[in-house]
């Protein structure tokens, strides 16, 4: 009940925003009516086609391309908003009203070579990049929407695997830039959200999809896996930028956790003017895209009594033999003998799978005055899983707060915060231990959901012998409970110490509690036992991770051939992780699902700790804006190595040549900008636990005078010459923009 105040609380907030303001917010009515539109997509200043420019229905996945002649047809809401897009000019949204035909022009984009993106620890023009990397705006991620901003991600980032572990509501996302770089350590990139790098993998999670797959009360205590995707806990909606750095050259400024890459994370901030208020929400079903095309229920009895009948052939028998001379495993129900006489026909996967309800709210105020400059947002995200039961809602809010207190001096704080929640369905897993999808797919269509005194129906073992529950059972009977909190907060102090030198200094914290509740009652069984005792298990985790980092920054135009720009600095970080699990047992009473109702005899608790210290520094240097030179390097110390090889060095220097500026292409005017680009770099990879390289000490057990005695002895071995892994990388590229960069090209 709590979930629906919640969720009350925040639309009735959104209302009373709106009504004071006098914000107008115009939603297409949700119905099956839609009206079918067509038109073309040109280019404003000479009114070409623009082959395959899309047009989207605004805050939906629905949408078209352009053909050979700029022509699309689309059926859309009525009053729907469309937005139309083509690489090298601007987007534009355009109001459907009454019309049955649209004709959209596009301006080109005279801003694309001039184009500023964050390259971690500062910005730097598109055009002068000498290594690779990809950029994504927040109108590129929006039409898409999504729990987390990794899904949105999906198919638009080349070079880039993204791919779910799993297919719950809210669940984690694996991403691999340029495929698998360690075999024994994480393969995960880096996250830096406004300059807050919260870890590979999401802040350290476990991104592993099933973890404790038994019912005991350990295995229940043990169920450890994150189902929530960490990175959920930031709003897509308050995304201005996402660059993902991919070569050694353009993730070397991160030292020993660049080799898999980095995704840098902008958010979005104020600007100097008149309060701008935004509110939207979108709305969807999700469905499964195809079920698997089993057996009805006669051809199901008809194989298993074919099977049955050669199996008893084989042995010596005849097909027409009764029962009662056979086998036990040859043996042939009678009903199967006379399909009128099956009691069902069931298809488990409709029993299981249903349309999933989505949908999403969002709220931002932003604006500027008095050299003050603020953004607030909060959204709600709800979305039900298509298995029956599962579901994941998440609560977001962020403020950024920029002020100028004197001509050359600023701060900035940060603060964000997010709750999610969900309940899980144990699609995962065998049938051995109850996964829900393999007992659907395994189930006897002949068999119904309910026996005739309600209660659920159960063969207990398949036609191979293999223990099968009821699927509705599993989903009735067990309970997956998941939340997490997350609680960011960086702050910030800029100081322009000369023109063109600045000093800054940051200082953040990100505090972290996830929590599990599990429960299994009595009614499910476990390997061929009708039921079991029920058992519990819970799971909790606090993390409480800090970054100082402290940089100054050089940029300075020596006439007009030379440009320099140059960053140095010190950071900072430290993280700490305690984590408590418990199961229990021998439940007296379904009617308690929690510990207390239960013998608790399974639990453990620990805590881990990790820090970092690092130098860093880099410089660009262009000449005549042809050629163009970046040198990088990072000194990494971590304590999750020996003294002996505490502090590792990670250099990386490129080049550039932007051809399309000399004389000899004067005359190409349809080439807009050529660069050719090299790069060779060092990066390392930290991610191999915390405490590798020291000798580890554990309990165990031992008899001492006929009774049992708690002891220490040693679990591993120390490795004070533990080393950092070191990934070497080569990088050629080239950037191409032609024809007033409608067309562009990096390879």
């Amino acid at each position: 009940m709590k979930y629906v105040n919640s969720k009350v609380l925040f639309l009735g907030l959104i209302y009373v925003v709106l009504q004071l303001t006098g914000f107008e917010n115009k939603l297409a009515a949700q119905s099956g009516s839609k009206i079918e539109i067509s038109g073309t997509i040109t280019a404003a200043d000479g009114g070409q086609p623009l082959i395959g420019a899309t047009i989207v229905e605004k805050g939906t996945m629905n949408g078209a391309t352009a053909d050979v002649t700029g022509s699309f047809t689309l059926s859309v809401s009525p009053n729907a908003i469309l937005v139309a897009s083509f690489v090298g000019y601007n987007p534009k949204e355009v109001a459907v009203g009454n019309r049955a035909v649209v004709h959209v022009a596009l301006d080109n984009d005279q801003k694309l070579l001039q184009e500023v993106v964050v390259v971690g620890y500062g910005t730097q023009k598109k055009k002068d990049l000498t290594g690779s990397m990809v950029s994504l705006t927040s109108e590129q991620l929006l039409p898409t929407p999504s729990a987390s901003f990794d899904q949105m991600m999906q198919g638009k980032v080349a070079g880039t695997q993204i791919t779910q572990t799993t297919g719950a509501p809210g669940g984690n996302v694996n991403i691999l830039i340029r495929g698998i770089s360690s075999i024994t350590g994480g393969n995960q990139p880096l996250y830096v959200i406004d300059g807050y790098a919260i870890g590979a993998g999401g802040g350290g999670s476990d991104v592993s999809s099933f973890n404790g797959n038994s019912f005991s009360s350990s295995g229940m205590a043990n169920n450890t896996a994150n189902k929530i995707n960490p990175l959920s806990t930031i709003n897509p909606a308050d995304i201005e930028s996402i660059e993902i750095l991919k070569d050694a050259s353009a993730t070397a400024i991160y030292g020993s956790r660049g080799a898999n890459g980095v995704v840098i994370i902008t958010t979005k901030r104020g600007r100097q003017g008149k309060a701008s208020i935004s509110f939207e929400a979108t709305g969807g079903v999700q469905t499964v895209a195809r079920k698997l095309d089993l057996l009805d229920a006669q051809q199901f009895a008809e194989f298993v009594a074919d099977g049955r009948d050669n199996a008893w052939v084989y042995a010596g028998g005849n097909a027409s033999d009764p029962n009662e001379v056979r086998s036990g495993a040859t043996r042939v129900k009678p009903e199967f003998r006379n399909p009128a006489a099956l009691p069902a026909n069931t298809d488990w996967q409709d029993v299981i799978f249903r349309p999933a309800a989505m949908q999403n709210y969002q709220l931002s105020v932003s604006g500027g005055a008095n050299d003050i400059n603020y953004y607030v947002g909060g959204g709600y995200f709800d979305q039900e899983g298509i298995i029956e039961g599962s579901n994941f809602k998440k609560f977001n809010l962020r403020t950024n707060v920029d002020a100028y207190l004197t001509k050359r001096l600023k701060i900035g704080v940060s603060v964000a915060g997010s709750h999610s929640f969900g309940d899980f369905a144990r699609a995962e897993g065998h049938l051995g231990q109850r996964g829900l999808i393999s007992a659907a797919l395994a189930n006897s269509p002949a068999l119904p959901i309910y026996t005739e005194n309600g209660q659920y129906s159960s063969e207990l073992l398949d036609p191979l012998g293999v223990p099968v529950e009821n699927p509705l059972l599993i989903l009735d009977e067990f309970s997956d409970r998941r939340n997490s909190t997350n609680i960011f907060n960086n702050n910030f102090l800029e100081y322009e110490i000369l023109n063109g030198l600045t000093l800054r200094t940051s200082l953040g914290v990100n505090y972290i509690v996830d929590k599990t509740r599990l429960w299994k009652s009595s009614e499910i069984g476990e390997w061929g036992a009708k039921t079991s005792p029920a058992t519990a298990g819970t799971h909790q985790r606090t993390n409480l991770n800090w970054l100082n980092e402290n940089t100054v920054n050089y940029q300075r135009v020596f006439g007009e051939r030379h440009s320099l720009n140059a960053v140095a600095g010190f950071t900072a970080q430290k993280d700490a992780l305690e984590m408590f699990q418990a199961g229990a047992m021998d439940f007296p009473t379904d009617y308690i699902p929690i510990l207390a109702g239960g013998n608790v005899n399974a639990g453990t608790n620990f805590i881990t700790e990790w820090s970092m210290l690092s130098l860093l520094a880099r410089v660009n240097y262009t000449y005549h804006d042809k050629y163009l030179f970046t040198a990088t390097i990072r000194r990494d110390g971590s304590s999750r190595f020996g003294v002996n090889n505490r502090w590792g060095t990670f250099p990386s220097f490129s080049a550039g040549w932007r051809v399309s500026k000399e004389p000899f292409m004067a005359n190409l005017t349809a080439v807009n900008d050529l660069k050719f680009r090299a790069s060779y770099g060092t990066s390392g990879n930290n991610l191999i636990g915390n405490y590798a390289h020291i000798g580890l000490l554990g309990i165990s057990r031992y008899v001492s005078g006929a009774q049992p005695v708690l002891g220490i002895v040693p679990q591993s071995l120390a490795n004070e010459n533990l080393t950092w892994e070191r990934s070497q990388e080569v990088n050629l590229g080239m950037d191409l923009s032609l024809f007033d960069n409608r067309l562009t090209l990096t390879a």
